[in-house]
């Protein structure tokens, strides 16, 4: 019985070419772009979850108050981690991280390994890391071994197994020989850790200075810790409180700053989506999780409009079978029987697209999945139980309906739908509303995302390069680069600053402080950059200090929002800062950061203390639009000459600045593929609503073009009721679009305003090719010939 079943179900889909292809194709989409969704929502949910220890593993945060507010960040200073597990029982490891570049000699090549770390052993204790080759014992304690990852491994020795063998790497100012004692498998994508070689922290002391590894108040590094299963998380909180106090004990402003800052846990399963951290927002997997659902939905949606379009058709065979002694039973299987191939080669094909989809998914979402499709069963269960069961149910109206008609009235010419098809119009209206408010919503954020790179920094980022110093004697080293890259005839213009990382704390009128940027700069960098002087002069070689003629005053400039912060009227001239700075200009205010960001307030100076070696470590160059290949090859070239044994570190400003908002880029463009995957399947589900139409009123058509209507009134008059639906579902979908962009912009400080324009347009537009589309259907039958229909009667 099944054996002819599946005989009869493969045969009515033959004859039915069209129906079948466009079903299994609306339902295939829908299977590729829930598991590719569904892929990416998995990867990030699960993040570090693969850790035996992972319920006790914490973050150590620092939680301080800037400018009236409470800030979180999750660094600490180097002694805090050790501290805490020296005089707290709960703790039973640490581990810190502290990020550094370094300069690997590989044969005659140098170079730049950005990925290092320094790390407590106990970090391989604390996390599950799979060993390649070697063992992860206490030899990583000892200063000259070092941990890499497989793919490491392979970038200098073409090979996994290569414990024992040596790097030879530059620290700082001088080059060393390291053991690798262990080779580890790579991180997975939803991985915290993104480190390529690891060396032990014990080496990481020798290259610093006591004061700062027993510093509480600076934050600059990572640090995790393992509690005991029954710790009691407030206890240890209140511990690491007291530890903090009782190492900070004295007058000095560095302890009564560390006096003023608290620590925090933070879990393990809860860092991945902390706020800041990483660019991961919950808010994008609850979104995308809906949209993938929706999608899947509005697919099967469709399969059952499809399904009752096509069964319109079946009349007659449903009244033969019946009259030669089908049971409702048997055609009511039959019919779902037909559904469950329709699924099944839908499945099928929908993971092969999206297999073959993987590798594009991947490079927009900017991810790695490690896996295919075909490993991750229980994704593929869940969909193909959802595509069947979901489309089993959407099928029962459509075969009960045919399986209840009457054999008398088919004999008679029966050929109603059953009803007015409420439930279809529903749907479809509801498909739209759907669609129509992604659309509004995608071209929002594309609109914001272009607003976002094209608002005015301040500065002109085009045809600018940025050129990073190394760390060991950088205004020697800077001031021999640029006066070497003067000489070229294609750089217009170079300055020099330091890194934008430093701030100072600066009282306003009302006694309340203000944080502001501080950075060294030479008198070249504004000029470089573009930046306007709106008052007093540009700084110059003979600001610095000068400690022999005790002139501690640092000249300095600052910018308009600096001055409106502060409240200073007239400010050039006026001494800020208890005496320490003295304003001799004015700039206007440039985007230092995204734009995401406010406006920063700057305060720029000359370098303070001529001995210092690590202050101005960034220069500019601004060179002639169509020098380009040329300014590379002479900036290589002198760099070559001053750094031969460092990499070089070159940055195009322009791109650099379109990389902040690649979080902006990849959502948008996200949102550009999902708002196309829903406008087509819904369109799908509009074909079976306007041929259900058409097939129910094709004798109506014929009686009306023989009393002499046009195709112009026929046209109209098969559109107007899907157009209804469509006006119907973007008058409700503005509200509802308004509502979501209002949510989203709220999250910018530089954000588009909410026009009109901005909601209408896209409804316009998509209604429009809407009904384009859905015509070239409904002209087929008001050009066709009315003998056709009315010939039986």
């Amino acid at each position: 019985m099944i054996k002819n079943y599946l005989k009869t179900g493969f045969r009515n889909l033959l004859r039915n070419k069209r129906f079948a292809l466009i079903n299994i194709f609306g339902l295939a989409v829908g299977v590729a772009s829930c598991l590719l969704i569904s892929l990416f929502v998995k990867d990030e949910l699960t993040f570090d979850n693969w850790h035996s220890n992972g319920d006790n593993i914490y973050r150590i945060t620092t939680i301080s108050e800037r400018q009236g507010e409470e800030s979180t960040i999750l660094a600490v200073g180097y002694p805090v981690a050790e501290a805490f597990a020296n005089e707290i029982p709960e703790i039973q490891a640490f581990a810190r991280l502290r990020k550094e570049g370094a300069t690997v000699k590989s044969g005659n090549n140098y170079i730049d390994e950005k990925s290092l770390v320094y790390t407590d052993h106990d970090l391989f204790k604390i996390f599950d890391f799979e060993v390649v080759d070697g063992a992860l014992d206490e030899r990583m304690s000892d200063l000259e071994y070092i941990v890499i990852t497989e793919s490491t491994a392979i970038k200098y020795f073409g090979s996994t197994q290569v414990a024992g063998e040596s790097l030879t790497i530059k620290l700082r100012d001088h080059f060393e020989d390291f053991v690798v004692v262990s080779v580890i498998k790579d991180h997975p994508s939803n991985s915290t850790f993104n480190f390529s070689m690891a060396i032990s922290w014990s080496k990481f002391k020798t290259i610093m200075d006591d004061f700062s590894l027993n510093m509480w108040s600076i934050t600059p590094a990572n640090a995790y810790v393992l509690l005991n299963p029954e710790a009691n998380l407030d206890s240890v909180l209140r511990k690491m409180a007291a530890s903090r106090a009782l190492h900070n004990e004295g007058e000095e402003s560095f302890k009564a700053f560390a006096r003023e800052q608290e620590n925090g846990l933070l879990p393990l399963s809860d860092l991945h989506f902390f706020d800041g951290y990483g660019g991961a927002d919950i808010n994008q997997v609850y979104i995308l999780s809906s949209i993938a659902m929706l999608i899947l939905i509005i697919a099967c949606f469709n399969f059952a409009n499809l399904s009752l379009v096509n069964s319109m058709s079946r009349y007659k065979e449903v009244g033969v079978r019946k009259t030669i002694g089908a049971s409702k039973k048997h055609l009511v299987t039959q019919f779902l029987i037909e559904a469950c191939i329709i699924c099944v080669i839908a499945f099928v094909l929908g993971v092969i697209i999206a297999e073959v989809s993987l590798p594009t998914f991947e490079g927009f979402m900017q991810k790695d999945f490690n896996r295919n499709l075909l490993h991750e069963v229980d994704l593929l269960l869940v969909c193909l139980a959802g595509v069947v069961g979901a489309s089993m149910v959407s099928i029962i109206y459509p075969s009960l309906f045919l399986s209840a008609i009457k054999v008398s009235n088919v004999l008679k010419g029966f050929t109603g739908s059953g009803g007015k098809k409420w439930l279809t119009k529903a749907i479809v209206g509801f498909q739209f509303l759907l669609a129509l408010v992604l659309i509004t919503v995608t071209v929002t954020l594309n609109k914001q995302h272009h607003f976002l790179i094209n608002k005015d920094k301040g500065y002109n980022d085009q045809n600018l390069i940025r050129l990073e110093i190394p760390n060991d004697d950088t205004e020697a080293m800077a001031k021999r680069i640029g006066n070497s890259l003067s000489q070229s005839p294609n750089i217009v213009a170079i300055g020099a600053s330091s890194s934008m990382n430093e701030a100072i704390s600066l009282k306003r009128a009302d006694g309340s402080n203000l944080l502001v940027i501080q950075s060294d700069i030479d008198e070249g960098y504004i000029e470089t950059l573009g930046i306007e002087l709106l008052e007093g002069r540009n700084i110059t070689e003979a600001d610095k200090i000068d400690i022999e003629e005790e002139r501690l005053t640092s000249n300095v400039l600052i910018n308009k929002a600096t001055v409106k912060a502060l409240g200073i009227v007239d400010p050039v001239g006026k001494i800020i800062g208890d005496g320490a700075f003295r304003i001799v200009g004015v700039i206007d205010d440039y985007q230092l950061f995204s734009a995401t960001s406010p406006m920063n307030s700057v305060m720029l100076m000359a370098n303070n203390w001529p001995r210092a070696t690590a202050n101005t470590n960034q220069i500019y160059l601004r060179y002639k639009p169509s020098k380009l290949s040329e300014v590379i090859s002479s900036v290589e070239k002198v760099w070559k000459e001053v750094l031969p044994y460092e990499p070089i570190n070159m940055t195009f400003v322009d791109e650099y600045n379109s990389n902040l908002y690649t979080k902006e880029a990849r959502w948008s463009k996200t949102l550009n593929y999902a708002s196309i995957l829903a406008i087509s399947v819904s369109l799908v589900g509009l074909f079976g609503l306007v041929g259900l139409s058409v097939h129910k009123r094709k004798k109506e058509v014929s009686v009306r073009k023989v009393l002499g209507a046009s195709v112009a009134n026929l046209l109209l008059l098969l559109n107007q009721g899907f157009t209804k639906i469509l006006l119907l579902s973007a008058l409700i979908s503005i509200t509802v679009a308004y509502y979501v962009i209002s949510e989203i912009l709220q999250g910018y400080i530089n954000r588009i305003d909410i026009t009109p324009m901005l909601l209408i347009l896209p409804l316009l537009a998509t209604i429009v090719v809407a009904w384009l589309t859905v015509s070239s259907i409904t002209l087929q039958s008001a050009h066709a010939n009315p003998v056709d229909s009315l010939r039986d009667e």
